[in-house]
């Protein structure tokens, strides 16, 4: 019970995006040792809840599994931004903008009669940490960018046939995101001086002017968080004794979460009403729509030693078009556009049984990104991604079962040409990301 607590503890923890977008692979110890292939097939713990909850129907018995991993990721950026002034924003390239992190799942099985089971886990389907110090030279584009997500789902599997079983249920999802980005004062206050000369108004001109070359950055910030339900649904066919097909389906999770918008401005710039009245702190709103996605598994036994998997996911990222931050008439107070594409997630693994209690597990996977060259942004500058995974389990007793597994995911270079938003007056960011993850995870099967 105390690794359970501590499980449910760390599903506070949402991690760097390590899969397309700002989703999470990482639910299973065991299938990250094999780069997740076959998991919508393998249907031999607890795990398989999130995966594709059909497979809870070839558990044998009640069963709790935890999970616990820790995402080390580095994505850091080479280039510059030009300033609305002039040449080029003064700072650091801000080091490594991605933050390593635990993340942790929880899942129980109960077999209430022959055929059904039930089930109920606690996982991190989604999570985003990209942090930038205050000195980075886009820090008008973003400096924080934050998703915490956990999710719990009760689902239900029922065996209709020997050859047959399907499950599913609701999903209850619980979002919070953290923007932050920083604000050039001083050329926002030199661009109100030049219309107020433009106007002919030279006097009040001048004095701002002379305000604004002292004036240091602002910051605006907002943070918020929404309760949204989905369903997951799936179905496994034993096709023999050694091969099985599995296929599973997660719905879109539509968040619409409210807050406030938050502007901190330098002393001096709050004794300006002209500049300050633009950036009261006002109610606004942002819908994050989590996409749906669907996965075909196999799971294929060889021989007695030798286990073949495969699995290919499909992810509608296409409802992710914009993030448009609404105040409360309606009016669009910031509006990035994201334009993201669909995304397959290709895997393919094996297991060796090389003892009666040790397994040893390997997999490669390839996996495409949402984000396309003219619409990569600082907060999530995504790339393709290439996978290998390595793991092992043992079963200690014929109820205890632990895994542990490693996985390195391979980046590329990949441009960004990004314009800050208007009213952060923060030039174009013009360079390129290159970046990997490193992943290591420990997990336990108790079966009773």
């Amino acid at each position: 019970m105390r690794l359970v607590a501590g499980a449910c503890a760390l599903c506070l923890w949402s991690g760097a995006a390590v899969a397309s977008g700002f989703a999470l692979h990482e639910e299973s110890s065991e299938g990250m040792g094999n780069a997740f292939a076959g998991e919508t097939a393998r249907g031999t713990d607890a795990s398989t809840i999130f995966y594709n909850p059909a497979g809870m129907a070839h558990l044998s018995s009640d069963e709790v599994d935890g999970n616990v991993s820790y995402l080390a990721p580095t994505s850091t950026f080479q280039g510059s931004n030009s300033s609305p002034l002039g040449g080029t924003v003064a700072g650091t390239s801000g080091g490594n903008a991605v933050q390593a992190t635990p993340i942790g799942s929880v899942f129980a099985v109960y077999a209430p009669a022959p055929a059904w089971r039930i089930g109920l886990s606690v996982d991190v389907p989604y999570g985003l940490r990209t942090q930038y110090p205050s000195d980075w030279v886009g820090r008008y584009q973003a400096l924080t960018s934050q998703v915490t997500n956990v999710e719990i789902e009760l689902a239900a599997s029922w065996q209709i046939t020997d050859h047959l079983s399907i499950g599913g249920g609701p999903r209850l999802d619980y979002l919070q995101a953290q923007l932050t980005q920083a604000l050039n004062m001083r050329a926002i206050g030199l661009g109100a001086a030049q219309q107020l000369a433009g106007l002919g108004q030279f006097a009040q001109a001048a004095g701002v002017a002379g305000l604004a070359s002292t004036w240091g950055d602002g910051q605006a910030s907002m943070t918020g968080s929404d309760w949204a339900v989905g369903y997951g649904a799936g179905a496994l066919y034993t096709i023999d004794a050694s091969t099985r097909l599995g296929i599973a389906y997660r719905s879109r999770i539509d968040n619409k979460i409210s807050t406030e918008l938050v502007n901190s401005l330098p002393s001096t710039v709050s004794a300006v009403p002209l500049i300050a009245s633009n950036f009261t702190n006002q109610s606004v709103s942002a819908k994050i729509t989590l996409p749906d996605s669907a996965n075909v598994g196999l799971y294929h036994d060889i021989n007695s030693q030798w286990t073949l998997l495969s699995d290919v996911q499909w992810t509608d990222w296409s409802v992710f078009r914009q993030l448009d931050i609404l105040n409360t008439s309606g009016q669009s107070v910031t509006d990035t556009q994201e334009h993201w594409r669909n995304t397959w997630f290709l895997s393919l693994g094996a297991d060796y049984r090389a003892t009666s209690s040790l397994t040893l597990h390997a997999g490669l996977a390839y996996e495409t990104t949402p984000v396309t060259d003219p619409y990569r942004n600082a907060r999530i500058p995504d790339c393709n991604r290439r996978w290998l995974g390595l793991g092992a389990s043992y079963a200690v007793t014929k109820s205890l079962d632990l895994h542990i597994s490693y996985a390195h995911i391979f980046g590329y270079s990949v441009p960004i040409d990004e314009a800050a938003a208007a009213n952060t007056a923060g030039g174009t960011l013009l360079g390129a990301y290159a970046g990997s993850i490193d992943m290591a995870s420990a997990g336990m099967a108790f079966r009773f």
